[in-house]
């Protein structure tokens, strides 16, 4: 409560004085270096107190206050700083009496980094006002620190004895309290701010350290990058796993720059405007997503040491011949405090992150040992709670953990002698209610259930937590829902009316015209207040005057004295305490009103405390002469208790006696001693409560913390100042609420919570990303989601005219850091700046880290809302296909999921609708053809939607279409169309009637069924036939209502064409899970049938892995297995059909796979024709794919085999242009050009050389063009007579690498580069030479590494340089590539094992690039 109060006062006190100086004619506030408001010093004549605290206020809610400016990413835990500093003054004191019997209260943090001589986090009072003036604070500020800390020791000291209150009374510089913050707090603060800056402006700082670096640059900045990082992960070689998937080439080029502002730093202390906080935030937030742990930066040091410890030595013999004392210790002190400032901004994101982790792990341990999970279950919430943090922040609690931890919270509670029943608690879980009429409907819910039939029921009711970037979240300013009001006595100034516990909430209702009293003369001591909350985001506070019949009360009378009923005293019934933080696993929550039940001993305390001579009327009443009995006060408590007792029993209402509860408080200690618990009690709360006659008088108690834990909140009506008046026009509000605010309130009433209006967009090329949001929508399709791509969003009018709340996006990335298809008009669109209004976002980028481009137009996307006005919901995730994107996807899925429907939200819904909750069932419905031809060939595509085939040749010597083939193939381009050589063709391709016969085979019964139904007589060998003819739609039945299922293709359509042309029969890692789980679906999970048929049991237990959607080598494993030996869902189905006709009574409806299969997506080749020579047809190079898993299941590429079986002049095909950025250079003739390409990836340079040889016709060539070119075997060695001839004619030079020849070496294009490394080095270094590779991005990398081994050798490069040079040739677009993924089925390897190939290699890129370093560095002495 109190460092609460002191922090939040202090920010509130800092902002005012900001605020005052604004012109409100503009508005905002602007703080300059150190939070120095950029204004004149006079404040302007029209900004009044009133408005400057509103707009304080607001600053501080929104933490955009100067204070929280200069903390920054620190500001989450300013309040325990705050606290700790002032606790180390307090002690200093007198610390002769620090050493006591009992526990002494004390702040204690861990210091990181000690075992290396580096201090991280700091501890004393020295290193805080140190930490403050590196933050930026300025003296006015410590001057508000002294007022704020005499305010909050005034109004939240519950503990002040009658002469500390005489301490107030008196000015601050003679009151104790104004003396010991001004001369202990502020003035050391003062003079450490100032010490700080000299000591960054002595020569060593600015002159030394500066001079050394410069040193080290000279000899090659980019080496000493290099070195710093080959150094740190040879030295501490667990690291590694943090860089596993990182560029290390670039991060050893940022090094230099953050060392560069790392020295700079001096000259920007105390200045939270400057670039070094702006830069040391992001570098922060950069190593959380790396997850660099907190302990190794103090290994970061000895590594930065390491490496310039040769130039210290080096400086230091310089300087000390030339007669300048220096020694190399001062140096590395120098050095270490620079980093130490430093780093101090850096790593406490990640320290945020460890600690929230660290205080979720001990609650998740404690709920498995209190709710008897099994250490996998544990092991499996603490690997997805620690995601979710990773993500998002912060996790979401389930309604399980949150009623274990509210209970838990109540049994650690210090002073509750009523924890007997700690385990009865009712706990409401209403974390989905955000609205001002929800939260009062259930608070009134709360009252009926708490008071259900008199016999009190201890009740819980919670409300969201607080959210990370929120300083107050939802508050009530009503300590507990029944309080009493509080007037002055109109007959006498020095009295009152009420409750004067509540005076101040009673003044400012009414002074702020928030509440009506009675009339003065019909007040009472009992006038029940409105409940009183605030809510983030609104201006005024919210005020509620419930019905009195929720507000049940008992009049006090006594059972022998009729004078104790005539005072006219009443209690209430229920006390339900609201002004309190429940802290469970880390996660804060500020608004969750409970109730016990009241022991007598409270409400006498309260009564004879609280009342205005009361005590003496009370004596009156007993006879009792107050002047001749000093011990009146004891007889009165003692009859006063007698009558609550008695006047509750009358009433009917729970109650405990002080003797009984005692009794239970000691039972309750036996239970927890016999469970190996201690309980933890505050005596002053517990035996000192109840006098020495109690049994709890003797009980020895230590007080200690224990979590979860109930916490005091300060009162946020005063630290705020909404209660403080200043005389300006005063506010006039009804009910805290705006008139359309009350309209709001009135609709929000009758439902007490609001579904999110949710939209998915996705931008997919391959179908990975459409695939992914399909199921989001199933995750989430209580919210009723909208799901469009990309394109049908373009400009996002949309957000607004559909009100959507939350926008999830799922965007891949194609070719050249380029959008797919489906998203080019969203990127072309502008959208205004504020379209998003408050609109949450969250993005999912999907790539391959194989490509240069990671994840681009994901990203773009992220960065075009944010830059519409959308706030993220969680922070952009992206999905590695080289890596793990399955699990990434599902992991991202979840995670959305737990916050835009969690699991509070989700049951309301549940049971708000008019039916139970069912899962989503589909059906299909048949037309009524009966008769019935033989469906023999494939779907004809109209003329106005495809092109005709105009050639389809063989490239390969004795190539075979069935086994191994290229095809040369050639169609018309279409209608309207143009192309430029380096284009890609899509082509739209047809599933094999072959095995659309095999799918619909798998469901004849069904077939037959239906058949019958239609009176249909069919001989079995015509039922498949029957069925492709016939005419179907699909209805998605959720719950009851019967609507369009969302397919890939339009309805009414025959089943042949929605086979064939729509409809993905494969099974990729992006679809796996959602056909798994209709298979699974109707699959016994355990029981003999699993024990008596092997392969069914290994499906069904590596099936329900894949469907929990974790990452790790044990997932992946279980899904490469199933896509071994399942690829398709034919291969699927025909192996478990039978299955489920003898296991299950219901079969498979085909209607659910056709809902949930994905689309056919087209395929992409690189042309290979040259727009110049042949602008009216195309030309593409097609590899047709067969091939068998590891498991012996022969798979038939979908497109290739389909283009390969074309008939030239008969067959035409569905085909589009699309727009690459791959391109020949604007001059053939004088541009040096090199062209690597292997198999099939020639395409794209066979239009470039097209384009050459045209061009050479007309003029010579000036420049050398050089075309490595890889194949197996002088067999597969396509275009050879072009090649050859274009040889001949000096349009290019060969040089050919196969690793299949016969009597010949194995190698690669990568080896014949390394050949010719001198002659490439001559062109590469060529002011406009241009690099071109295509085909798989394994062999790109591979072809990268030797030219940056090239450039080492000949060029003398450090590895550092040679990568930033071909990093330019790139920003220039002098380095090209037209690249795909894995390369399955290369060289005899499965797609399994290529794809487990390319992961180890993508996961270990921080050791081979260390290495390489090692091995190929022979460079050493360079810098």
């Amino acid at each position: 409560m109190w460092k609460e109060a002191c922090w939040f006062r202090w920010r509130i006190l800092v902002a005012r004085a900001a605020a005052a100086k604004i012109d409100p004619r503009h508005g905002g506030i602007k703080d300059g270096g150190g939070g120095e408001t950029k204004t004149t010093d006079a404040p302007y004549p029209r900004m009044t107190k009133e408005m400057a605290a509103k707009i304080a206020r607001k600053l501080v809610e929104e933490n955009q206050d100067p204070i929280a400016h200069c903390f920054g990413t620190r500001l989450w835990d300013g309040q325990n700083m705050l606290l700790a500093l002032f606790d180390e003054q307090v002690r200093s004191l007198c610390p002769h009496l620090q050493t006591v019997q009992r526990e002494a209260y004390r702040n204690v943090t861990d210091d990181r980094g000690a075992a290396f001589g580096l201090t991280l986090e700091y501890t004393t009072a020295k290193e805080f006002f140190r930490l403050f003036a590196v933050m930026g604070l300025q003296p006015k500020h410590y001057v508000m620190l002294c007022e704020a800390f005499i305010w909050t020791m005034e109004t939240h000291n519950p503990y002040a004895k009658e002469d500390d209150l005489e301490e107030f009374e008196k000015p601050p510089k003679e009151s104790v309290f104004g003396r010991f913050v001004a001369q202990h707090v502020a003035k050391p603060g003062i003079k450490s701010l100032v010490d700080t800056r000299l000591e960054l402006a002595t020569p060593l700082y600015c002159q030394l350290l500066p001079e050394v670096w410069a040193l080290a640059k000279d000899g090659g900045s980019l080496s000493v990058g290099e070195s710093f990082y080959s150094c740190l992960l040879s030295e501490f070689p667990e690291l590694l796993d943090y860089f596993a998937r990182a560029d290390m080439d670039s991060l050893a080029h940022h090094i230099i720059l953050a060392l560069d502002l790392m020295v700079k730093y001096p000259s920007m202390v105390g200045n939270p405007d400057s670039s070094f906080r702006t830069v040391t935030k992001h570098l922060g937030e950069v190593h959380r997503e790396l997850g660099i742990e907190t302990d190794a930066y103090p290994k970061i040091f000895v590594a930065l040491l390491k490496i310039l410890k040769p130039f210290f030595v080096s400086f230091a013999k310089t300087k000390n011949k030339q007669g300048n004392p220096l020694k190399v210790s001062q140096l590395e002190d120098g050095l270490a405090l620079l980093f130490a400032d430093t780093m101090s901004f850096t790593f406490y994101p990640m320290l945020r992150e460890e600690m929230l982790c660290q205080k979720a792990t001990e609650f998740l341990q404690q709920a498995a040992e209190e709710l008897n999970w099994s250490q996998s279950q544990l092991s499996k919430r603490i690997l997805q709670v620690k995601l979710e943090i990773s993500s998002h922040g912060t996790y979401e609690h389930t309604t399980e953990e949150i009623e274990l931890g509210a209970r838990l919270a109540w049994r650690n509670s210090v002073k509750c002698v009523g924890r007997i029943s700690w385990n009865t608690l009712m706990v409401r879980d209403c974390r989905h209610v955000e609205t001002p009429g929800g939260i009062i409907d259930e608070i009134q819910k709360h009252l009926e259930l708490a008071t259900a039939g008199t016999n009190l029921q201890s009740v819980m009711t919670v409300f969201r937590p607080r959210k990370p970037d929120e300083a107050w979240g939802i508050r009530f300013w009503s300590e507990q829902l029944v309080r009493y009001a509080c007037y002055e006595d109109p007959k006498d100034s020095s009295k009152w009316i009420g409750d004067r516990a509540n005076q101040h909430l009673t003044d400012f209702l009414i002074t702020r015209g928030l509440w009506t009293p009675p009339p003065p003369e019909k007040r009472t001591n009992h006038d029940i207040l409105p409940v009183v909350f605030k809510m983030p985001g609104r201006e005024k506070p919210i005020v509620h005057q419930f019905d009195p019949k929720y507000m049940d009360e008992a009049p006090i009378e006594h059972p022998t004295n009729p004078k104790i009923k005539e005072m006219g005293h009443r209690w209430g019934t229920v006390p339900v305490i609201a002004a309190f933080h429940l802290n469970i696993g880390g996660v804060s929550y500020g608004a969750f009103p409970f109730n016990g039940w009241f022991c007598s001993t409270e409400i006498v305390r309260d009564l004879m405390e609280r009342y205005c001579d009361f005590n003496e009327r009370c004596a009156e009443a007993f006879g009792i002469d107050v002047k001749t009995h000093p011990m009146y006060e004891a007889r009165v408590a003692h009859e006063l208790d007698v009558a609550i007792l008695h006047s509750f029993k009358k009433a009917g209402y729970t109650i405990v006696d002080p003797k009984t509860v005692a009794e239970q408080f000691q039972t309750h200690c036996k239970r927890e001693q016999k469970l190996g618990r201690e309980c933890p009690a505050q005596w002053s709360w517990i035996g000192g409560l109840f006098g020495p006659i109690n049994k709890t008088w003797h009980i020895e108690m230590r007080d200690f913390r224990k979590e979860p834990q109930y916490e005091y909140c300060c009162s946020m009506l005063s630290v705020t100042g909404e209660d403080e008046y200043f005389g300006d026009d005063r506010v006039s509000i009804y009910g805290g609420l705006g008139e359309e605010e009350q309209v709001d309130m009135d609709v929000q009433l009758q439902e007490n919570f609001s579904v999110p209006r949710v939209l998915i967009a996705y931008g997919s090329e391959t179908g990975a990303a459409e695939a992914a949001a399909s199921r989001l929508s199933r995750v989430l399709r209580l919210c009723k989601p909208v799901v469009y791509n990309l394109n049908r969003v373009a400009g996002l009018e949309i957000i607004k005219k559909m009100r959507i709340t939350h926008m999830l996006v799922l965007c891949s990335t194609f070719g050249k850091g380029m959008p797919p298809t489906n998203a080019k008009k969203f990127f072309k669109t502008e959208i205004p700046s504020d379209m998003l209004g408050e609109t949450k976002v969250a993005v999912l980028a999907l790539g391959s880290s194989q490509y240069p481009d990671f994840c681009k137009a994901g990203k773009d996307v992220e960065r075009i809302l944010i830059n519409a006005g959308g706030k993220k919901l969680t922070p952009l995730t992206t999905a590695d296909e080289a890596v793990d994107s399955p699990g990434t996807v599902n992991q991202w899925i979840k995670l959305v999921k737990s916050i835009v429907l969690p699991q509070g939200l989700e049951t309301a819904i549940e049971a708000s609708m008019s039916c139970e909750n069912e899962p989503l069932r589909y059906m299909m419905k048949w037309s009524t053809v009966s008769d019935v031809n033989p469906v023999a060939g494939t779907v004809v595509r109209p003329e106005e939607e495809s092109s005709p085939c105009k050639m389809n040749e063989e490239l390969l010597v004795d190539g075979d279409i069935s086994s191994r083939s290229t095809r040369r193939i050639a169609f018309d381009i279409p209608p309207g169309s143009s192309y430029v050589t380096g284009d890609h063709l899509a082509v739209y391709p047809l599933n094999s009637m072959e095995v659309v016969r095999r799918f619909v085979s798998c469901f004849i019964k069904e077939i037959e069924l239906i058949s019958t139904e239609q009176k249909v007589d069919l001989a079995s060998s015509n039922v498949v036939d029957w069925a492709l003819q016939q005419r179907i739609e699909i209805d998605c039945i959720d719950n009851g209502s019967a609507l369009p299922a969302t397919l890939p293709f339009d309805t009414p359509i025959t089943l042949s064409a929605a086979l064939q042309e729509s409809v993905g029969l494969s099974i990729s890692e992006s679809s796996a899970a959602d056909i798994f789980g209709v298979v699974l679906k109707y699959l016994p999970r355990g029981g003999p049938a699993l024990d008596k048929d092997q392969e069914l049991k290994e499906f069904v237990e590596r099936g329900a892995h894949v469907l929990e959607g974790g990452k790790g080598a044990g997932v992946q494993d279980d899904m490469d297995t199933l896509l071994s030996k399942y690829p398709t869902v034919v291969d699927l189905l025909e192996t478990f059909t039978p299955v489920i006709a003898r296991l299950s009574k219901d079969p498979i409806p085909m209607a659910e796979l056709l809902a949930i299969l994905p689309r056919l997506q087209p395929r992409l080749y690189s042309i290979s024709s040259s727009s110049i020579e042949s602008p009216d047809v195309v030309e593409i190079s097609v590899g047709v794919v067969h091939a068998n898993t590891t498991f012996g299941v022969h798979i038939a590429g979908v497109c290739s085999n389909y283009l390969a079986m074309l008939k030239p002049g008969v067959d035409r095909a569905k085909i589009a242009i699309r727009t690459s950025s791959f391109r020949g250079p604007a001059d053939m003739l004088k541009t040096p050009m090199i062209m690597v390409g292997a198999g099939t990836g020639l395409a794209p340079m066979m239009g470039f050389l097209r384009d050459r040889a045209l061009v050479l016709r007309q003029g010579v060539a000036e420049e050398e063009c050089h075309l490595f070119f890889g194949c197996r075997s002088h067999e597969e060695r396509i275009y050879r007579d072009l090649i050859e001839g274009w040889e001949n004619d000096k349009v290019l030079k060969l040089h050919l690498a196969m690793s299949r020849a016969p009597d010949m070496p194995k190698m690669y294009v990568q080896h014949k580069i390394r050949d010719q490394g001198e002659m490439l080095y001559q062109l590469l270094t060529k002011d406009n030479c241009t690099y071109y590779v295509c085909g798989d991005a394994n062999m790109a990398d591979n072809c990268y590494e030797v030219l940056v081994d090239v450039l080492r050798e000949y060029g003398q490069m450090s590895r550092a340089k040679a990568t930033l040079f071909l990093k330019r040739m790139r920003m220039e677009e002098r380095w090209q590539y037209d690249l795909w993924g894995i390369s399955a089925y290369m060289d005899d390897d499965t797609y399994i094992q290529a794809k487990k190939k390319t992961a180890k290699r993508q996961a270990n890129r921080a050791v081979a690039w260390l290495n390489r370093v090692h091995q190929t560095d022979t460079n050493e002495d360079e810098w």
